[in-house]
């Protein structure tokens, strides 16, 4: 009784938060999910019409969430944001476009995955720039479309494609895919001067692509 009395007061104060605030509507892309307490969630999200900002889902956690369900990764979500002191809070959410065929298959997602951290790392917040939201968009459509495991050339594109538009110089001296990563993410570590955790799943699905592709020529 006293727990169903404080659910309903803890919606009815949501509902009231979000009616008095400013509200956006725009397109976001996951780049990050975190736990933010017992009841929410904290995301990152790289919005169509802000740039990257930090988002909060209130009771996401609850099992009886509706919001939970259009916000996860390799997703593009049309958002309603609301404005809040220290970050956005997401007052609704829809699936706009889901990549099935990342989040089915288990490479994939490992490209997307670090992708999307590497965005994470070099992008920083509540700066608006359209065209890196567009080239996340491109690369998971080419990506998902990808059927002759050429994944690591996909990934190479656009990561050369965001690091060029973002006014980083990169002199390619890579004769394969393999090294031109390597290359690539050398340059994402000098400016972020952080490691990109992801990318050790990355080598190892290079190195297995290239064992099964030495095997089917023999």
């Amino acid at each position: 009784m006293i727990w169903n009395l404080f659910v309903s007061l803890y919606l009815v104060s949501c509902i009231l938060f979000y009616y008095f605030m400013s509200t956006i509507l725009t397109q976001g892309i996951i780049l990050k999910r975190d736990h933010y307490n017992d009841f929410d969630r904290q995301l990152i999200i790289y919005t169509q019409e802000l740039g990257k900002v930090l988002a909060i889902i209130k009771g996401a956690k609850r099992i009886t969430s509706k919001l939970n369900s259009h916000l996860d990764y390799y997703y593009i979500s049309d958002l309603m944001l609301a404005d809040g002191a220290r970050f956005k809070h997401i007052a609704g959410a829809k699936i706009n476009q889901k990549y099935n065929d990342i989040t089915g298959n288990l490479s994939k997602q490992l490209f997307a995955s670090y992708f999307l951290e590497v965005v994470d790392r070099l992008v920083k917040f509540n700066f608006v720039d359209k065209y890196v939201f567009e080239i996340i968009k491109k690369f998971f459509n080419e990506l998902s479309r990808e059927k002759d495991k050429k994944e690591l050339i996909v990934l190479n594109k656009y990561l050369f494609d965001l690091l060029s538009h973002l006014g980083y110089c990169l002199i390619v001296r890579s004769k394969t895919q393999r090294e031109l990563i390597n290359q690539l993410n050398k340059l994402v570590v000098e400016v972020c001067e952080r490691e990109i955790l992801s990318f050790k799943y990355i080598v190892k699905m290079s190195n297995m692509q290239a064992c099964k592709e030495i095997d089917s020529s023999v």
